[in-house]
C-alpha cells in the first residue's frame, strides 16, 4: 500500500511474513523513495498462543496502519494490530472475535470511508466466503455479503470506481481450485 496521510505520506509498505509453522514473524518492508530501496521494519510482537502470518495492511482515516493477519494457532480469529509510525513498529496483534477464520489468507482494503474485508467466515473449514464492511475503522463489521457459500480459499480485494469492490478468489470447479472474480456494487452503510 502507499500511505496517504501524515509525515509518512508516499511511503510504500509491503506486508511480509517469515518463518515456518513453529513460529511465524510478520513485519513491513518499507520504501521511502518510491520503491528504489527497501528496508525491513521491526518484527511485530507476538501474544502468547498466537502465530500471525499471511498479513495484510490497510491505512486508517487517522493515518495509522492496521495489520490483519491469519492466526496459525488454535484461536480461530484474525489477529489485528496497529502502527502509528508508518509500519516501523506495531502493537501486539490481538484476536478479533468479530473476524472468525479457519487459518486462511484474507484481504483488507479501504473503499472510501469504509474498510472491506474478505475471508472464509468459518472457524474450521475454508467455506462461506464473505465480504464484510466496517464503517468505524474496523471496530465493528455490521454489513456482510456472501461471495461464495461453498468452498472458498484465498482472496484479494480491489477498490473500483463508484464505491464498488472487486474480489479475486479461489474456489473449486471440476475437482480443482480455480480463480474466480466477483464485483459488488453500491456500498452503503
Amino acid at each position: 500500500i502507499e500511505l496517504s496521510k501524515g509525515r509518512h505520506r508516499g511511503r510504500l509498505l509491503i506486508p511480509f511474513n517469515m518463518g515456518d509453522a513453529s513460529g511465524w514473524r510478520v513485519f513491513a518492508a518499507i520504501s521511502d523513495d518510491r520503491g528504489k530501496t527497501w528496508r525491513m521494519g521491526d518484527l511485530c510482537p507476538r501474544l502468547a498462543g498466537t502465530n500471525p502470518n499471511e498479513v495484510q495492511f490497510v491505512e486508517l482515516a487517522d493515518g495509522r496502519v492496521m495489520m490483519n493477519a491469519r492466526n496459525q494457532a488454535a484461536t480461530r480469529q484474525r489477529l489485528v494490530g496497529y502502527s502509528s509510525d508508518g509500519g516501523d513498529t506495531w502493537t501486539t496483534p490481538m484476536p478479533d472475535p468479530n473476524l472468525i477464520d479457519p487459518v486462511c489468507m484474507g484481504s483488507i482494503i479501504r473503499v472510501g470511508d469504509a474498510l472491506a474485508f474478505s475471508n472464509p467466515a468459518d472457524p474450521q473449514r475454508r467455506v462461506n466466503g464473505v465480504l464484510r464492511f466496517s464503517f468505524d475503522e474496523g471496530k465493528t463489521w455490521p454489513k456482510s455479503l456472501v461471495i461464495e457459500a461453498g468452498e472458498f480459499a484465498y482472496s484479494a480485494l480491489c477498490p473500483l470506481p463508484g464505491r464498488r469492490v472487486g474480489c479475486l478468489y479461489e474456489a473449486p470447479e471440476k475437482g480443482a481450485y480455480r480463480i474466480k472474480y466477483a464485483e459488488f456494487y453500491g456500498l452503503k452503510q
